[in-house]
C-alpha cells in the first residue's frame, strides 16, 4: 500500500498538522469566516506558537472568548476532515463555521451557568426560593 503525503482535502499541497489546522483553502474558508484574512500573520507563525498565542494570550474579534472559538475551530476542522478521509463524508465550510458557533454558544452558556451555580448566593437556595434551584 503506498502511503500518500497529499493532503486529502485540497489534493494540492503536502499534507502536515500545520496544514491541516491552519494552511489548507478549506480550512483557510473557515478562519475566515471569523475574519482571519489570508495574508494576516494568524498564518504565518510556527504551530506550537500559533496554537499557545491563540489558546493562552489572544483576545482578537471575540474577546476573550477567542480561545474557546478556537479550539472549537481546531476541533470542527479537524473533524471535518476525520470524517471525510475515514467515512468519505463532506462537510461545507458553512457548515463547518456552523457547528462552531453552535458549539462555542453551548460551552459559553455552560460556563455562564456553571459561574452561576458556584456563585456563593446559590448555595442557599433552599431558604431564598422556596427550594426550587434556579434554572440557567
Amino acid at each position: 500500500m503506498d502511503h500518500i503525503d497529499t493532503c486529502s482535502l485540497c489534493l494540492e499541497e503536502c499534507e502536515s498538522l500545520e496544514h491541516a489546522l491552519s494552511d489548507c483553502k478549506w480550512t483557510k474558508q473557515v478562519w475566515m469566516a471569523f475574519n482571519i484574512h489570508n495574508n494576516s500573520l494568524f498564518f504565518q507563525k510556527e504551530i506550537i506558537n500559533w496554537l499557545h498565542v491563540n489558546i493562552c494570550g489572544s483576545k482578537h474579534a471575540f474577546d476573550t472568548t477567542w480561545s474557546i472559538v478556537f479550539g472549537v475551530i481546531l476541533d470542527r476542522v479537524w473533524w471535518r476532515r476525520n470524517e471525510f478521509v475515514f467515512r468519505n463524508k463532506w462537510t461545507s465550510s458553512e457548515g463547518v463555521v456552523g457547528s462552531v458557533l453552535a458549539l462555542t454558544k453551548d460551552i459559553i452558556r455552560s460556563k455562564e451557568c456553571h459561574k452561576i451555580l458556584s456563585h456563593d448566593d446559590y448555595h442557599d437556595y433552599s431558604v431564598n426560593s422556596g427550594g426550587r434551584k434556579p434554572i440557567c
